[in-house]
């Protein structure tokens, strides 16, 4: 454990961040898919935000395959664009969650669409299956953008993670790191190149040249261990990880950085807004609560 986990005092350091999330609404029903999907765009100065950029759709798919997996592709695909648009305004961009689940598996998978950071050009599809695996296309061909434009200043942070390669036990590294440390710190980066095998057949798709760095970051003592992936054209080193742990912790509330905890917040989906969009739809079915969606 002493090789792999090293203690680290950060030298705070304030920096403009740009915080991405997306939250997501779906309640299936025998005529169709109702989805809601959210976006936000959060700058941070310090522990002051203010949002500035947002998404917003509610819609209906009809019955058919890929219905879920079409509104996560949609709600990725639109966190993306709003970090392409917006991310000349800060220094960070943080992206909530793990790169490679963003990234997903296009293999094979290809779109003659032409791709731009305004509107979702996949959603004019008719086909279902090929709206999903366009949406999945447009999706890497905006994340190619992205990292192209603004390679490591993008930071993708997860609050859990699955890996087990570093210390293989059986349990994620992360669980094991979090039993056996308390201090503020982090592990010495891994990387690895872009698994081309999961790259669509698109020209604008070009990751190929890139690298995954990963490590696992504590913010504040005692809190939570944070995964944190960085895609680079170059890989990194210990001195960046460092620096990274100096401008997060700036910000971090109980171990997580705050605008990411805010804009998480803002793009949830409440309780109140899923009722009033199913009664705008005429679904709202007075009476016993427990009646399968089926019979609606």
């Amino acid at each position: 454990m002493r090789k792999r986990w090293i203690p680290y005092t950060p030298i705070k350091s304030m920096k403009r961040y740009l915080a991405i999330d997306g939250g997501e609404y779906i309640k299936e029903l025998r005529v169709g898919t109702i989805y809601v999907v959210n976006a936000e765009a959060l700058l941070s100065e310090g522990m002051e935000t203010k949002p500035v950029d947002k998404f917003s759709k509610v819609g209906v798919f009809r019955p058919a395959n890929y219905a879920k997996e079409r509104v996560s592709e949609l709600m990725a695909t639109v966190e993306v664009k709003l970090a392409l648009k917006n991310g000349g305004r800060a220094d960070l961009i943080l992206m909530d969650g793990s790169f490679s689940k963003k990234l997903g598996d296009a293999n094979g998978m290809e779109s003659k669409l032409d791709f731009n950071v305004d509107g979702i050009a996949s959603l004019s599809l008719k086909d279902e299956d090929e709206m999903y695996r366009s949406l999945v296309v447009e999706k890497q061909v905006v994340m190619s953008k992205l990292l192209n434009t603004y390679d490591n200043k993008v930071l993708w942070i997860s609050k859990t993670s699955r890996n087990m390669d570093m210390f293989r036990r059986g349990i994620p590294d992360i669980v094991v790191l979090e039993t056996f440390t308390e201090e503020v710190g982090y592990t010495s980066p891994e990387c690895k190149g872009v698994d081309v095998t999961k790259l669509a057949h698109h020209t604008e798709v070009n990751l190929q040249s890139f690298v995954v760095c990963r490590s696992f970051i504590r913010l504040k003592r005692a809190s939570k261990v944070l995964k944190l992936d960085v895609v680079s054209k170059l890989p990194i080193d210990e001195a960046f990880i460092r620096k990274v742990v100096d401008d997060l912790s700036a910000v971090a509330v109980k171990g997580y950085p705050y605008p990411l905890l805010k804009v998480h917040f803002d793009v949830k989906v409440k309780k109140g807004d899923r009722e009033r969009i199913t009664r705008m739809l005429g679904l709202h079915k007075p009476g016993v609560d427990w009646w399968p969606n089926q019979f609606f």
